[in-house]
């Protein structure tokens, strides 16, 4: 037994030198080494539009691009082989990627994840609603990483047929928890306001078809407010008329009719104004009065205590004309709160700013905090009939941009802290309409002859000279400007 395990060892110390001792070349396979970065993780793109996503690839010494193959895996289907992506989605969801890059001749992959998130065309930027010709118009102008992109008259080419006539309104607005919204377009004219689905703008139905009761007498709409549990139409008239939903998180929308009989309250009521705000935070909204000179608020706490009117007790109305009301969150991570400003008006036409925060405690009680009275003496010299308002919609709502001038066709900010008047740019036309976009960074103004875009951040603000960064021509008289957030807990922030 020593003598085969001798024999063993001599052989295996032979085979061990004669290898050393080789001086032969051979050819050995190389397992290849390649880094795959991508400058994001998530990656956004628009229906119908090509996306191009271009990754980072490093390579060991010796190594090139030109030694591998490429495979672009989308919710399990390759959908590209080239070494950057080109793929045009067709429906707003989130793609699952998977990218490999594969060596020629050893077929080693190396592997890398990442998302693409498809929205609508239609999902953020300014929505506009103007007049052109007597005809209403629908127009998007989609701000994507300070690049803007137009979509115009959007409804004809959509639904192959016109919007309508005597454009009033636009309002955006999500049921319960859902992500996807629609938008009601508030026309006056015989058919009425119409409901678009948000993410496709194609016509969903008519508010005229959601009275189960019939459609109630001189029924004229100007504003909405779309609550939690509680839909509301305000109409010409001063009236209001609701529906209750039981589940929109799971029924969604017009999952109830409104009611044909108008809402009562003490006193009665006229109301004249409703505040659009972050309903999904806020679940509450803000009406004036202006018969009894009041505000209310209609909440929609719960499933089970929603719809009902409470008055708000703040101070400093009496003898005062409502110039304009907003909204801003003071505190974004809290339910139920939230902040307002008003300009107002004494009998001599000297002009005040008020803020306060409404709140709502556990049993249903309003209560108001932190009243606070700024002064606005000189509006006076710039402000007209035809003045338009927007407050910035940061924690303290710091800069209330406004119209002005001869013509209105002066933009103007107050600076709350200093109560001051800036002004900061001349447009072209008469202004119609102002809104912020989220973060409250650029400026969105509509015209008689159009719209434009301003930079507003605070860097532009402190530099005291006006940035223009986009402008939408021929397109008529705007009639109302809104933002499209892309996401309910994103309003109006």
């Amino acid at each position: 037994m020593k003598a085969r395990y001798l024999i063993y060892l001599l052989s295996g110390l032979m085979t061990f030198y004669s290898c050393v001792d080789d001086k032969g070349s051979y050819d050995y396979l190389q397992t290849p080494t390649v880094k795959i970065t991508f400058s994001e993780s998530i990656y956004d793109g628009v229906i119908g539009e090509e996306t191009h996503i271009e990754p980072n690839l490093s390579f060991s010494e010796g190594d090139d691009v030109s030694n591998y193959e490429f495979e672009w895996e989308l919710n399990g289907e390759v959908v590209c082989n080239e070494q950057i992506l080109s793929f045009v989605p067709k429906e707003a969801i989130t793609y699952y990627v998977l990218y490999s890059v594969i060596h020629k001749d050893s077929k080693i992959r190396t592997m890398k994840n990442l998302q693409l998130v498809a929205k609508s065309s239609y999902k953020t930027g300014w929505a506009i609603l103007s007049d052109l010709n007597h005809k209403a118009i629908l127009t998007q102008v989609r701000d994507d990483n300070d690049e803007y992109v137009d979509y115009l008259n959007i409804y004809e080419k959509v639904n192959g047929e016109e919007l309508g006539s005597q454009p009033y309104k636009l309002v955006e607005h999500y049921s319960g928890k859902k992500t996807n919204p629609e938008i009601l377009v508030v026309n006056q004219d015989a058919k009425g306001p119409l409901e678009l689905e948000g993410n496709s703008m194609m016509k969903v139905l008519y508010t005229t078809q959601e009275f189960t009761e019939g459609v109630p007498e001189d029924f004229v709409v100007t504003d909405a407010a779309y609550l939690y549990y509680t839909d509301v139409l305000l109409t010409a008239n001063g009236q209001i008329y609701i529906r209750l939903l039981k589940n929109p998180d799971n029924a969604g929308f017009h999952s109830a009719p409104y009611s044909s009989i108008p809402v009562h309250y003490n006193m009665g009521m006229k109301i004249t104004r409703m505040v659009q705000a972050n309903f999904y935070k806020t679940r509450h909204v803000l009406m004036y009065d202006e018969k009894n000179h009041r505000f209310l608020s209609l909440s929609s706490l719960y499933s089970y205590y929603t719809g009902a009117i409470d008055d708000v007790p703040i101070n400093g109305l009496e003898g005062k004309k409502l110039i304009y009301a907003d909204a801003y969150l003071p505190d974004p991570y809290t339910d139920y709160l939230c902040g307002y400003v008003l300009v107002l008006q004494d009998a001599d036409g000297n002009y005040s700013v008020k803020t306060f925060d409404l709140e709502y405690d556990w049993q249903g009680k309003v209560i108001i905090k932190n009243e606070t009275d700024f002064s606005f003496s000189d509006g006076g010299d710039y402000l007209t009939d035809k003045s338009k308002f927007y407050c910035s919609k940061d924690a303290s709502g710091s800069y209330l941009f406004f119209s002005g001038g001869a013509i209105n066709n002066e933009l103007y900010y107050y600076e709350k802290s200093t109560q001051r008047v800036i002004p900061y740019t001349i447009c072209n036309s008469e202004i119609t309409d102002l809104q912020l976009n989220y973060e409250s960074m650029t400026l969105g103004v509509g015209m008689k002859d159009g719209f434009v875009v301003y930079a507003v951040d605070e860097s532009t603000i402190m530099g005291g000279e006006a940035k223009k960064l986009h402008e939408v021509n021929n397109i008529g008289e705007v009639v109302d400007v809104i933002y499209r957030y892309g996401s309910p807990s994103k309003m109006y922030r």
